[in-house]
């Protein structure tokens, strides 16, 4: 949201509720919090694995074009489009791994977390 979107809700809240109260209304019960089912990062793995599937999906079922000439060599195309494949994937792959270990690592309370065993002083 923008500056002026944040301003034109926040002036408009009080409004709401004065519309409300006016009614004789009150807000309406939030329903219960559901308990997560697959935690943060395994509902991140599967979210990768079904946008992957769908990738594929495409790939397979949607037609091909061509567009490049019959002249150019296919399988240097073929080669570029896996070295570009690759170029995407590994960094980005590398990223979510880390970024997603430290998150998790940050997101998770002090409590929770295993602690290592003591060395015990002989």
């Amino acid at each position: 949201m923008t500056a002026t979107h944040r301003e034109t809700h926040r002036a408009l809240l009080p409004a709401g509720a004065a519309q409300r109260a006016a009614r004789g209304q009150r807000r309406p019960p939030r329903p219960p919090a559901r308990p997560p089912r697959l935690g943060n990062w395994n509902a991140a793995v599967a979210a990768g694995a079904a946008f992957l599937l769908a990738v594929t999906l495409a790939y397979v079922f949607l037609p091909s074009y061509n567009e490049v000439g019959p002249d150019f060599p296919g399988q240097l195309l073929w080669q570029f489009r896996l070295a570009t494949l690759a170029v995407q994937a590994v960094p980005r792959t590398v990223f979510g791994l880390v970024f997603g270990a430290l998150a998790e690592r940050l997101l998770t309370p002090e409590s929770a977390r295993p602690r290592p065993a003591e060395i015990v002083a002989a």
